[in-house]
């Protein structure tokens, strides 16, 4: 990511108005595996300096994933921002996030560890753009912390398994938490704790539903053949066979 600060921090100088947001994901699924993705976002005015002032390299060429052999890039516009998107799809999502995401010095992640049981999914972490930001020495000259922290944004955006149990995100949609990571270089921890078994939506456990259906199908069958037990039991006999006729005498 290092080859990308300098040159954001010439979009910030030339126009101030400009928006840059660098979004760093990951799916968790109950199994351990899930989806990783880079996002690195322009608003137009941006997106207009750097095709001006990039001098034809691309400052995106070193994020965590721009090599990985299984990340797929698209492209797509959202809230007024381009984004460039890098996504994979993984077995091992706790080595893969230490491998691409965490371990090196330019990297927004400092630590991220995930513990996965059946029932209980824990992410703790700690990330902070201070080593990186490095890059950026000197930029408190041309502007001041606000306008800095307004225009770059870096997020840490995690998708659980199943309902939320506790979080120190800054926001919170669905299963999905946000954690903006400090610009101005403190550190930020990270956790939160998921119950695979429940729904986000605060329904029944599914084992619990399960349950619920086995009892109720179990309920309709016993009412059926107690039904037909009282059906033949109060059905009438039938009538007796007619008397035969005796001959004359």
């Amino acid at each position: 990511m290092r080859r990308l600060l300098p040159l954001l921090a010439l979009l910030v100088l030339l126009t101030t108005a400009c928006r840059i947001e660098t979004n760093i994901g990951a799916q968790i699924n109950a199994d351990g595996s899930g989806v990783i993705s880079v996002e690195i976002g322009l608003d137009d005015e941006a997106a207009d300096v750097m095709e001006q002032f990039g001098g034809g390299e691309d400052p995106f060429a070193e994020n965590p994933l721009a090599d990985y052999p299984e990340a797929e890039f698209r492209e797509e516009t959202r809230g007024g921002m381009n984004f460039r998107i890098w996504s994979a799809q993984v077995e091992d999502i706790e080595a893969v996030l230490q491998e691409q995401m965490v371990s090196g010095p330019d990297n927004f992640i400092e630590e991220l560890s995930l513990d996965i049981t059946p029932n209980r999914v824990e992410v703790v972490g700690r990330t902070s753009a201070g080593a990186s930001m490095g890059d950026l020495e000197g930029i408190g000259d041309f502007m001041s912390a606000e306008e800095l922290v307004e225009s770059f944004v870096f997020n840490l955006r995690l998708t659980l398994p199943g309902k939320i149990l506790e979080h120190n995100a800054d926001a919170k949609d669905g299963n999905t938490l946000t954690w903006r990571i400090p610009i101005t270089g403190e550190t930020l921890d990270v956790r939160a704790v998921s119950d695979p078994t429940q729904s986000e939506g605060g329904g029944f456990p599914i084992w619990a539903i399960i349950v619920i259906a086995v009892v109720v199908v179990a309920g309709i069958g016993a009412i059926a053949l107690l039904g037909r037990k009282r059906g033949r039991a109060a059905a009438p006999p039938p009538p007796p066979p007619p008397a035969p006729e005796l001959p004359p005498a």
